[in-house]
């Protein structure tokens, strides 16, 4: 038996048509089975921002398509209209199944249609189409941006205060949403999305097989007229920032294909129909969106893509920002900020995964990275990448190790763009030059040892017909001798220094990965460092530290006595609550390989939550099981504008003294805090303080275990269990990072609760937990998490005492320190 794996997003919708797709597959192919993998698309992720602000190639499509091409699936379901005008290379449409009603509806908790919403009525809707159209019908009323799933918007319509939305009839129909329509909307009034109620299944084009199975889906009249539909919106290169629709309707053997142009104001609606043989549908499609065209449509489109919504008619800026040498605890806040607001990161060798994380997770990442022997681009490719990039008015990064004018190329970039009309800045970076033997131990002057010190190229321009470094000068006039990327041209720099004046027994340290947890140090003098390195097999990159202040080095050196030097610890906490525990692994010389198996996520419907708040004074006791509850509750608290004093006479408990922290920092008293850091020590300290007369609000994760709402309701109590959150498995997964982990190269892993055992385990695949286990220690923050691990395949070697962080972290260094030799 066959399994097809079948790539979707993860809405309600979504896997309403996954499904669909995968019961006709089994229903006429019983010999096959199926398996929906959910993957996160940009779309699902920026749900803060126009779409017409943030692009539409690919918008809600590609990861799932990159996924294909990877062989992680074999079909990609799709929502017809969230296709691209054209498809990725190497994939196809392989069937189109039966289309459902294509009209957009009216949703509102008045009773009134379009026609009849009150004069200067709000309605929401996240496309320009409908933008357009109802500006054209009604321009009295005010439209506005409305982003998120079907049950999401619905939600927003009541909760921001909006006359009406509307949406597509089929997403509606599909999740048996109907109660909620006012109005189906006629096609003369609103034109539909091009595709909108078709199911979209595509394949990989090398996959006859997969084309097979899919062929007995299709149904074809549908597949026909999205191909006609799709070939109007190819011919204007459309998409979700351009008003366009077009539908087709087929009648027997014939095809009527209706098509739209509008302008952004809604001023302008162009609309023509054309008709003819269903399978000249395609060129049909073509001849009447040039029909359009012509007929005023070229002045339309040029005028919306001119003045374009997400489009700037500036130039951008191009940040040249250094990064340091490598530790990310050295890299400016100044360059994070930048960083953070970028649109593009154009990226070099050895910049961490650590300050990449803090790039939007929308922003474009272009690898731009040199080796030694090879260069992932030129130079001068890179010069003109930059320009292009931010000539459409992006905010552009340029990530470059230490400081950019240092040996950087930094001042090259910056005459370019500057030479070709683009803004830039500079962010400076902490040099290696200074950094790295710094981290060493090695002082680059010393009063006692030396007052001067310069910075050289150890690799000069190829080709260079004579050196520009006077090494007559520098071997015997300057104290300290900083050398950057010149462990290929050792030998030549030790012989030119001798050759000089410089005397045998200078010292010398070669300083492999500076900055970093594997740091590597090879000492010696410049009589013997060549034999030094080879017999350590030293590999660039690498910087040569020459003169006095090498001495100090034994005396001085503080990174290797850090408890956890040259271990690699594993974090598998969502990433906005690992930061502590992953400085403090660095504080104490280890290095934490940041890989959040969970992703904290809001409930899209707060509404429970906020009906509590509403009513605060029938609560006695309100119980916080983690930090994310207690940040999600008064962030609601908040937003609702409820004054923090209505919850006073309120007793708090927490599960833990991180839970705690929270509240005291909020000015709150927390009357429990158990002595035992789970569900079953609240239980233990409620016991004598829970009667009849208490009612409990119990805010939580979605999947939470069930023993306490269960235990306080036979103390008596009455338990208002609130979902406020849930934990995902992680999106946004690295590469690199997850090679490391699948290869076992590292020391500990670490696991803070259930679920990041549970989604570590989805991401890093099971059959990779065998080796893994074999080869690092698992630490476990309490028994509860233990057991899930243990469920998993893995051993747990470490569970402290203390279910705490900082607890957990103690038992990894005793354990480690109980290991050395």
């Amino acid at each position: 038996m066959r399994k097809l794996k079948l790539g979707t997003r993860g809405s309600q919708l979504a896997l309403w048509q996954a499904n669909k797709v995968a019961a006709e597959l089994c229903g006429r192919v019983p010999e096959i089975e199926t398996e929906i993998v959910v993957i996160k698309t940009k779309g699902d992720k920026i749900l803060d921002v126009a779409l017409s602000k943030i692009g539409d190639k690919g918008l809600f499509t590609r990861e799932i398509e990159n996924a294909l091409l990877a062989g992680e699936v074999d079909l990609a379901v799709h929502s017809m209209k969230d296709l691209p005008s054209f498809l990725a290379p190497g994939l196809v449409l392989g069937a189109v199944l039966q289309r459902e009603d294509p009209r957009d509806v009216l949703i509102s908790h008045r009773d009134c249609t379009l026609a009849t919403l009150p004069r200067n009525g709000i309605v929401g809707t996240s496309s320009l189409r409908r933008i357009a159209q109802i500006r054209n019908l009604r321009p009295d009323l005010r439209v506005t941006d409305l982003r998120g799933n079907v049950e999401t918007r619905i939600c927003k319509m009541a909760t921001q205060g909006l006359d009406a939305i509307i949406l597509a009839y089929a997403g509606v129909l599909r999740l048996g949403l109907t109660g909620n329509i006012k109005e189906i909307i006629d096609t003369d009034q609103v034109l539909p999305a091009v595709g909108q109620g078709a199911i979209a299944v595509e394949i990989r084009d090398n996959d006859p097989q997969t084309a097979a199975i899919i062929g007995n889906i299709n149904h074809l009249p549908t597949h026909l007229t999205t191909l006609a539909e799709r070939a109007f919106l190819q011919e204007l290169e459309g998409g979700c920032q351009v008003p366009i629709g077009c539908l087709g309707r087929v009648n027997g053997d014939g095809l009527f294909l209706e098509g739209l142009i509008a302008s952004l104001d809604g001023e302008v609606v162009l609309k023509d129909r054309m008709s003819g043989p269903i399978d000249q549908g395609e060129e049909m499609g073509r001849r009447l969106a040039r029909k359009l065209y012509e007929q005023d449509g070229r002045e339309v489109l040029q005028g919306i893509r001119r003045l374009g919504d997400g489009t700037m008619a500036e130039p951008g800026v191009v940040y040249l920002m250094g990064v340091g040498p490598g530790d990310p605890g050295l890299f400016t806040i100044n360059g994070q900020q930048r960083l953070e607001k970028a649109d593009v990161v154009i990226y070099d060798r050895l910049i961490g995964q650590e300050i990449l994380d803090y790039a939007r997770p929308d922003a474009e990442m272009i690898y731009v990275g040199k080796a030694s022997s090879r260069h992932a681009l030129p130079q001068d490719d890179i010069n003109q990448l930059l320009v292009e990039m931010a000539r459409p008015g992006k905010i552009v990064a340029r990530l470059k190790g230490g400081d950019p004018f240092v040996f950087g190329r930094g001042g090259e970039e910056a005459q370019y763009v500057r030479q070709h009309g683009i803004g830039f800045e500079v962010v400076p970076g902490i040099t290696s030059a200074v950094a790295v033997p710094a981290y060493a131990g090695i002082p680059v002057t010393h009063r006692d040892a030396t007052s001067s010190f310069a910075v050289i190229t150890g690799h000069e321009k190829p080709g260079k017909q004579v050196s520009s470094i006077q090494w007559d000068k520098i071997a015997t006039g300057i104290g300290t001798l900083v050398f950057l990327m010149g462990v290929e041209n050792l030998e030549s720099i030790v012989s030119n220094l001798l050759q000089a004046g410089r005397e045998p027994d200078t010292p010398v340290a070669l300083i492999r990965r500076g900055t970093f947890p594997d740091q590597e140090v090879v000492s010696g003098t410049l009589y013997d460092i060549l034999a030094q390195a080879k017999q350590a097999e030293l590999q660039p990159p690498a910087i040569i530290v020459v003169g006095e202040t090498v001495r100090l080095r034994d005396e001085l050196k503080w990174r290797e006595r850090g408890r956890l030097w040259g271990t690699r610890v594993v974090v598998t906490r969502a990433r906005a609550q690992a930061s502590k525990l992953v400085q403090d692994i660095r504080d104490e010389g280890g290095e934490a390989i940041e890989f959040p198996a969970i992703e904290i996520v809001r409930q899209e419907d707060l509404s429970v939550l906020r009906k509590a708040l509403a009513r605060l004074e029938q609560y006695t006791w309100i119980i916080f099981t983690s930090v994310n509850a207690v940040n999600i509750f008064f962030g609601e608290l908040m937003a609702g504008k409820i004054d923090i004093r209505d919850l006073k006479g309120i007793k708090m408990g927490a599960i833990g003294p991180a839970t705690a922290a929270q509240l005291t920092d909020r000015g709150l008293k927390v009357d429990l805090i158990p002595e035992e850091y789970q569900a079953e020590g609240i239980v233990a300290g409620l016991a004598s303080l829970i009667s009849s007369t208490d009612r409990i609000l119990l805010p939580r994760a979605q999947g939470a275990r069930d023993i306490l709402p269960i235990s306080l309701r036979a103390m008596g109590a009455v338990v208002d269990e609130v979902i406020i959150y849930r934990a995902e498995t992680a999106s946004r997964v690295d590469a690199a990072r997850l090679q490391t982990l699948q290869d076992g190269d590292f020391d500990y892993i670490s696991f803070t609760s259930s679920s990041t055992v549970t989604n570590f385990v989805n991401i890093i695949g099971r059959d990779n937990i065998i080796p893994i286990n074999a080869k690092v220690r698992v630490a476990c923050i309490g028994p509860i998490t233990a057991r899930t691990a243990e469920d998993h395949g893995f051993t747990v070697d470490i569970m402290p005492d203390r279910y705490t962080i900082d607890a957990l972290l103690d038992a990894i260094i005793a354990d480690r320190a109980s290991r050395q030799p």
